[in-house]
């Protein structure tokens, strides 16, 4: 075969090479590879022909938390969407036929080999949720900060992101993630003081010691963005592993998923479970292609009033938790790893994750009542994300209903929201589905904000700012949402707005209305968190966490001055430890004074956290163990 000359590898010729070995293994292939390689050179001709906004929206489904780059355009206004006649739709459930995953079960000696889902692939979900590792680069002399690269005041670089969200558009170079992920070069340096210095700060992460802000400002201060792993997390998915040895030969904590017994309830976070249309029964989380191409409107705009919570499921109701999004596992091979041991009951718990939490608090405790009604024994919970205070609150009602809870990355507080509170988030294919209002009016937002008020930092000086975010005021004198903002006052006034103020001018609910809003939720939420206290005088059951402290997490956003709050120029930020959304300083519910059984680090983000089946299996163990003592 006639050889090419060798060139810069890109991602095409890195994906000939590959073909070219397969044909040399297998000449029937020619034919095949003749046709892969024309398929390959029309993909490039075509890839720099496609718009930037279908670029865009490419990318989003597979990176959908880079920081984004927010246009002069308003992304937001105008965007108040109602149900309209609805078409078909394609969604998980289709993907779901003939995708079922195996169990994680251990195999006899004379059984058929059996392959082991691999693990590597669950990188992918950490960067839908907000944690992506960091990218290093060489550091820029004087440099004593962790934080985002500044940039120009027409294009900010804004990163407070959640679950499956990106807060505005961004555009990226053709191509560009799929060659930097495939391109085997890679930057070889020897280890200075300084990386001598972060290796050290990593191994006292890794024993679980806590590092000083200094010691994070070090790990942290050469990133500047957060790469991009998801296409790569997603090759390695392809990648056949090795089979499991067979029981008696597995660790303990493996073994646990075959012997352990009982009722196991799990949930997850913050939109971490489906949503469907009461009407069609489809989809209204997430959705997919047509809600992205606006051929189909979706309203999860909740009402301003309390009764309002009461009525959602006659529009929206949940229908399970969301265990995997196509081929991107979330949970759904720990679902099944679980329900393949048959002394073992599963519950799929879905709640709507935009009310006020004490209500899906109240029917989880429900079904703990209804499970020891039945079994005369208490439910183990494994509760992602906001899932763990959902489940602390339910626990608290009656601890002696809960046999144990394993907590996976719950934040409390998660500095995050304020992005979605401030700007739209854009989901998927979907602009208009998270907008500002949107998002203010979900109650459940609300929890994650801080109660210290510390989230501003003056990177000049390093004074933090102080900030109530419980008082309603505050709202409106630094623009916290445009809801509620002096922003929003004056431009209803008539009076001049700064020019380069772009927020969302077009509401469903007046400035009264949202006012009076935000004051009863600030106060429900408050007496929410208040519940969640630790009293050493009850008997608590069995508590373990899983978290994770290898991926940069937003600490504090670093600003020049008090008026860049008010301007919403959140774009530069201080770095910690933790799974990319949830700080490992605010890890619940040990940051509450609980005592626990167990905690395990996890190198994963933060919605991959639950296919983290060893951290996991670490977990229930302890609580046995616990039991048992």
């Amino acid at each position: 075969m006639t050889q090419v000359a060798r060139r810069t590898s890109s991602p095409i010729r890195i994906f000939r090479k590959g073909v070219t070995k397969a044909v040399d293994d297998n000449p029937l292939s020619v034919s095949a590879c003749k046709a892969i390689g024309a398929t390959t050179r029309s993909v490039e001709m075509i890839s720099e022909s496609i718009s930037d906004k279908w670029k865009r929206s490419v990318d989003a489904i597979l990176s959908p938390t880079l920081p984004s780059l927010p246009t002069s355009k308003t992304e937001d206004e105008d965007s108040t969407s109602t149900n309209s006649e609805i078409a078909g739709d394609y969604d998980d459930d289709e993907y779901d036929l003939g995708h079922e995953p195996k169990p994680l079960v251990a195999e006899e000696p004379s059984a058929p080999p059996m392959k082991r889902f691999s693990r590597a692939h669950s990188d992918v979900e950490s960067s839908i949720i907000g944690g992506e590792p960091a990218e290093q680069i060489d550091p820029d002399e004087g440099s004593h900060e962790t934080a985002v690269e500044e940039a120009s005041p027409t294009r900010k670089v804004f990163s407070f992101s959640l679950p499956f969200g990106t807060n505005g558009p961004h555009k990226p170079g053709r191509l560009s993630s799929i060659r930097s992920v495939l391109s085997p070069t890679r930057t070889i340096f020897e280890p200075d003081d300084k990386e001598l210095q972060r290796i050290e700060i990593r191994q006292k992460l890794a024993r679980q010691e806590s590092i000083s802000t200094v010691e994070e400002a070090i790990l942290f201060e050469d990133v500047t963005k957060l790469q991009d792993n998801k296409i790569d997390a997603l090759f390695k998915s392809l990648k056949p592993t090795v089979k499991l040895p067979p029981n008696h030969e597995l660790p303990d904590y493996m073994r646990i998923f075959q012997e352990l017994e009982g009722d196991i309830i799990i949930l997850g976070g913050y939109r971490g479970s489906i949503l469907r249309d009461s009407l069609t029964k489809r989809r209204a989380w997430i959705p997919v292609l047509k809600a992205g191409l606006n051929i189909k409107k979706i309203d999860l705009l909740l009402g301003p009033k309390d009764e309002d919570e009461l009525h959602t499921e006659e529009k929206i109701y949940a229908d399970g938790i969301l265990s995997h999004i196509g081929p991107v596992d979330i949970c759904k091979k720990l679902m099944a790893t679980l329900e393949a041991n048959p002394k073992v009951r599963v519950h799929n718990f879905g709640y709507d994750w935009r009310l006020s939490l004490d209500i899906p608090a109240e029917k989880l405790h429900a079904l703990l009542k209804d499970i020891k009604k039945r079994t005369g024994k208490p439910a183990l919970l494994i509760a992602h994300s906001m899932g763990g205070l959902v489940s602390h609150s339910a626990m608290q009602k009656d601890p002696s209903l809960v046999r144990g809870i394993v907590y996976v990355g719950t934040p409390a507080p998660c500095s995050n929201i304020m992005g979605p509170l401030r700007f739209a988030d854009h989901i998927l294919l979907c602009k208009d589905l998270l907008t500002s209002e949107v998002n203010f009016m979900m109650r459940s937002s609300f929890v994650f904000i801080p109660r210290n008020g510390e989230l501003f930092k003056d990177k000049n000086t390093g004074e933090l700012y102080n900030i109530d975010f419980f008082d309603p005021k505050n709202w409106i004198e630094y623009n916290l949402s445009p809801i509620v903002s002096s922003i929003r006052l004056a431009q209803e006034a008539g009076k001049p707005v700064p020019p380069h103020v772009k927020q969302q001018s077009r509401f469903a609910i007046s400035f009264d209305e949202a006012y009076e809003y935000l004051c009863r939720t600030l106060k429900r939420t408050s007496e929410f968190l208040d519940s969640l206290e630790y009293d050493e005088s009850r008997e608590y059951p069995p508590m373990a966490v899983v978290y994770g402290n290898a991926v940069p997490s937003v600490r504090y956003s670093l600003v020049d001055g008090i008026e860049e709050i008010k301007m919403g120029n959140y774009y530069h930020f201080f770095y910690g430890p933790g799974d990319g959304v949830t700080n490992q300083k605010w890890v619940f519910p040990e940051n509450r004074g609980y005592p626990l059984v167990g905690k395990f680090n996890s190198t994963l983000g933060h919605v991959a956290l639950l296919t983290d089946l060893d951290c996991i299996g670490k977990a229930m163990l302890a609580i046995v163990r616990a039991e048992q003592k």
